[in-house]
């Protein structure tokens, strides 16, 4: 039994068996011709043709058929057709004969056609002294079935192979298939339509075949050594086939996404409201700056400081996973870093996974400068030559527009601001001369500049205001406050 268990041996009988005598001019068998047999076997005696044409083999050894003799085709007590055998018939050794008139199918498992209605074979031969007819060979069992089956139900992808983004809920049933193949689909067939086997296509080409369970039920594997499907939008559709070789119509289609790649984000960028510095210049006071750039639309998004600069997240470096539909549908994207980045310059990556589950390879770096301060100058005083008063230090000054000797903090960096002002406002108005550092000034240290407004009176730096003040606006944006 199913189980394995074996029975005790059953009763002993015997059986005699003694062979006919043989016919020599009889047909030695009768089938259909495979080409006829339409059913999943081309010898199992099942067609959807209902004149289905009929092999008949010969004995054409000596005391067999020859040239001119009668072929009848019966199908029960009623002959069909005769054909007269010529030499080529004998030559092959079988005659193939096509019914004049159709036999009936009834319902999706057709008409069997055995014992009193099957069809059977006979020779007659003409001879001096009468006719001749042979025995019958019979063709036991034969099912006519024209009727084709309905059309199965929609395929269905296996939920296992509907993977989705793991950093995205709800989306594990949306038909996105990160594999061009080796994926899954089910369905079912409708019960009492003689189903044996389904086909399924992607956009209207085979994708191959597969059988029918008992319970009306299928599933095929498009498997990893199958022709990849290029990535793109394909409806899946079934058809049902049934034992005689019927087809139906195509089932409804299931549309499905191959998505098997994607691209790293691009074009990063600190927003410009937090570029604090020169705008694009990536350097800013905010320590939690927001990062834009354009990626997958629906993907979501890893950033990571990118520390030893190999281009891989690394255990330790990830900033922040952005959960959702970050992309948004033009491709854009804007997300601000969840912790403070310290004072430094830091490489910035972003890996995009997208909806069907692909996970890119990190985007080019953004390099960001963190600088939440600017170094105050050390001091102001007049330039070498330029105190033309009764005493070399007595600051007292004739021309109106001198020139004065700004000494600068050890961390100043080129490129931050150096402006000089007469008044310890900030008001631009007060700004009597600017300039940006270069290499040069840094290295020694100081920076000769010229008052670009006449000034005049006193400039002592007490309780009324006026003095001559040096301050720093570093690249972030930074102020120094006044020296």
């Amino acid at each position: 039994d199913l189980a394995g268990n074996v029975a005790i041996d059953s009763t002993t009988y015997e059986l005699y068996v003694r062979a006919l005598p043989a016919d020599p001019l009889a047909p030695t068998l009768v089938t259909l011709s495979p080409l006829y047999d339409s059913g999943v076997s081309n010898a199992d005696a099942i067609t959807r043709q209902q004149a289905p044409v009929v092999r008949v083999s010969l004995n054409t050894a000596t005391g067999g058929v020859v040239a001119g003799d009668v072929v009848r085709l019966q199908q029960g007590t009623t002959e069909l057709i005769r054909y007269t055998l010529n030499a080529n018939d004998i030559a092959q050794g079988w005659v193939d004969i096509q019914p004049q008139t159709a036999l009936s199918s009834s319902g999706h498992t057709g008409t069997t056609y055995a014992v009193a209605t099957a069809l059977s074979a006979s020779i007659q031969r003409l001879t001096p002294t009468g006719v001749v007819n042979s025995a019958s060979a019979e063709l036991q069992t034969v099912t006519v079935d024209t009727y084709a089956p309905l059309a199965p139900s929609a395929p269905v992808l296996e939920s296992g192979d509907d993977r989705a983004n793991p950093f995205s809920g709800g989306t594990s049933s949306d038909d996105l298939i990160r594999r061009a193949n080796g994926f899954a689909l089910n369905g079912t067939v409708s019960a009492g339509t003689n189903v044996v086997a389904v086909r399924l296509y992607a956009n209207g080409v085979l994708m191959g075949s597969t059988g029918v369970a008992a319970n009306h039920a299928w599933s095929f594997t498009y498997g990893s050594t199958a022709i990849p499907l290029a990535d793109g939008r394909y409806n899946i559709t079934a058809q049902a086939v049934d034992a005689a070789g019927n087809v139906s119509e195509l089932s409804t289609a299931l549309a499905v996404t191959i998505d098997t790649k994607v691209s790293p984000p691009t074009g990063l960028s600190v927003v410009l409201n937090d570029d604090t510095g020169l705008k694009s210049d990536g350097v800013t006071s905010n320590r939690t700056p927001r990062i834009t750039g354009s990626g997958e639309p629906g993907a979501t998004l890893r950033v990571f400081l990118d520390r030893n600069g190999n281009g891989r997240m690394d255990i330790g470096e990830e900033q922040a996973i952005w959960y959702g539909s970050v992309v948004a549908n033009s491709g854009k994207f804007t997300l601000a870093l969840l912790n403070q980045l310290p004072e430094g310059e830091h490489s910035l990556r972003v890996i995009q996974t997208d909806k069907a589950g692909n996970v890119s390879l990190a985007s080019d770096a953004l390099y960001v400068r963190i600088d939440t301060r600017a170094a105050r100058p050390l001091g102001v005083a007049l330039a070498p030559n330029q105190d033309d008063g009764l005493y070399p230090t007595d600051n007292i000054i004739s021309n109106a527009k001198p020139t004065f000797r700004v000494t600068l903090a050890s961390d100043v960096s080129e490129g931050d601001t150096l402006q000089l002002r007469r008044y310890y406002d900030n008001n631009a108005a007060f700004i009597i001369a600017s300039t940006r550092l270069s290499p040069l000034d840094i290295s020694r240290g100081w920076v000769d500049m010229t008052s670009t407004k006449a000034l005049s009176g006193i400039y002592d730096g007490t309780a009324s205001g006026y003095g001559i003040f040096a301050s720093i606006v570093d690249q972030a944006g930074n102020n120094s406050g006044l020296s």
